[in-house]
């Protein structure tokens, strides 16, 4: 956590959705940290980083991720890019970072209640819901296993 000069940010759900708009923030100077519950993947992703082709080129990010929420000392701002099925565990897994007082949740994912359910464990008042209408041209996202 800091001044917001360089935000601290937590991506819950590192799919295909999760891991692009992670490793993009990542790209950009962000400071983020990708939680998943697939072991293999979270490896791979540390080791080889995210394979993003197109939207700006061919490249590798570097990027970090866990399984363990526990983990990670504080945030700025989570994003929940899971599915709306895991909400309830995903959200528990994270609360002690928004013990800071500050923290934001953006519930970034299809479906409609996601930010109900997830402000009902968090803290009323600090989750936002988004939608994206943009046409991307990533080609293609890899994840190494």
């Amino acid at each position: 956590m800091n001044d917001f000069a360089r935000p601290t940010v937590v991506v819950v759900g590192a799919g295909a959705m999760g891991s692009l708009f992670g490793g993009l923030l990542t790209e950009g100077g962000i400071d983020v940290t990708l939680v998943d519950i697939w072991r293999e993947h979270v490896d791979a992703i540390n080791e080889n980083g995210l394979r993003m082709v197109g939207h700006g080129g061919d490249r590798i990010i570097p990027a970090r991720a866990t399984t363990d929420p526990s983990t990670i000392g504080g945030a700025d701002v989570v994003f929940f890019q899971c599915k709306a099925t895991c909400n309830a565990d995903a959200a528990a897994s994270v609360k002690h970072l928004f013990d800071n007082g500050r923290a934001v949740a953006v519930s970034f994912q299809n479906g409609l209640g996601n930010e109900e359910e997830i402000g009902s464990i968090l803290v009323d008042g600090r989750i936002i819901g988004l939608y994206l209408i943009q046409k991307l041209r990533c080609r293609q996202l890899e994840m190494f296993i």
